[in-house]
């Protein structure tokens, strides 16, 4: 992205923040968030912290007019999505959840063969993403001050891409988990009922390895698509026809430039994913913590 660059960094550490701006060219670093936020050559930010801290540093920089991008999951609740939303409208600035696959050439061809009617009638879709790593109860990952966990990290992977195939609001939820000794969903297993029968069967995981294809089937053929965490390849299988693959890019910069193309637009809001769509994925992973116990400081 040629007429982009990343001009200011915040950090918590001066440190780490220069260590960082060293390697990767960046002019300056700020010691604190706010004062990046109050940086008048700063356009827009991207908001990376832990998932505790989304809301409140999302907010800092929507309440001195700062566009944003934030980083998935977009809070730790629906609750804080809506309070974000809530700010950013009546700020009239942009917000987007950073649901970077959701961007990418792949899965917007998938969009199309669905759209077109292709496999026929969407019935039933499977997602499981998860590695596995090892305990450490500092970590972003296994501290439940930091919103740890496998389904806010790696969960609303498949959430949000039951929500792109039969839209947001599933009519049951059933989830069942481990839960670990640091209090943290170490994997958890999700079944989502939609108005018409549709289902999808989710799983996500931070000590097991979940590295498997996305398969929607449908009345007329399937697509599966490489791992929840990849998109680079999808495969089209129309029954009685030889399948079809198509293999592009996947990476951030497909998010990023439809980020910029809204705020030099000036709309607050993104078509491809707009805040409803994050509220409603939330609202879901809610439901799902509820139901095996899950609940966070910050709450």
């Amino acid at each position: 992205m040629p007429d982009v660059r990343v001009l200011a960094l915040g950090s918590r550490s001066r440190e780490r923040g220069e260590q960082f701006a060293a390697a990767h060219g960046v002019e300056r670093v700020y010691d604190s968030y706010e004062a990046l936020a109050d940086d008048p050559d700063v356009d827009a930010i991207y908001v990376c912290t832990p998932h505790s801290f989304h809301a409140k540093h999302a907010r800092l920089c929507l309440e001195r007019g700062k566009p944003v991008l934030c980083e998935k999951p977009m809070a730790v609740n629906a609750r804080q999505v809506q309070e974000m939303i809530d700010t950013a409208r009546r700020q009239g600035v942009f917000l987007m959840e950073a649901m970077w696959v959701r961007f990418t050439p792949v899965t917007r061809t998938v969009l199309g063969w669905l759209k077109e009617g292709c496999i026929g009638e969407p019935r039933l879709l499977s997602g499981h993403y998860g590695f596995r790593t090892e305990v450490n109860p500092r970590s972003r990952l296994f501290d439940p001050a930091l919103a740890g966990g496998s389904l806010l990290d790696m969960g609303v992977y498949g959430v949000s891409t039951a929500a792109m195939v039969f839209g947001p609001s599933p009519v049951e939820i059933s989830a069942e988990a481990h839960v670990g000794k640091t209090g943290v969903d170490e994997q958890v297993a999700m079944l989502l009922r939609y108005p018409n029968g549709e289902l999808a069967m989710l799983s996500s995981a931070i000590r097991t390895r979940l590295n498997q294809p996305v398969w929607i089937h449908g009345t007329h053929g399937a697509i599966s698509m490489e791992q929840m965490g990849g998109m680079q390849s999808a495969t089209l299988r129309v029954d009685g026809e030889d399948p079809i693959t198509v293999e592009d890019e996947a990476h951030f910069g497909f998010e990023i430039a439809e980020a910029i193309s809204c705020i030099r637009e000036e709309r607050i809001e993104s078509e491809i994913w707009p805040p409803e769509c994050t509220l409603a994925t939330h609202r879901i992973m809610d439901e799902v913590r509820r139901q095996i116990g899950v609940r966070y400081p910050v709450e």
